[in-house]
């Protein structure tokens, strides 16, 4: 693979890769926050099963 010859190590990125590093790390965030909500709903459910609020 070739060097990128208009790459410059203290440039700023692209605007696009930046969008695109956002946009992942966007990604990364919404699963982590769907993941816990997920646990927590289980959580509850299960409480709720045993008729109590056992979740802190």
């Amino acid at each position: 693979m070739k060097q990128d010859t208009s790459y410059k190590p203290n440039a700023t990125p692209s605007p696009s890769l930046l969008r695109k590093l956002d946009r992942k790390e966007k990604r990364g965030l919404q699963q982590k926050q769907r993941r816990g909500q997920l646990s927590l709903l289980k959580a509850m459910s299960a409480g709720r099963v045993r008729g109590g609020h056992s979740f802190h």
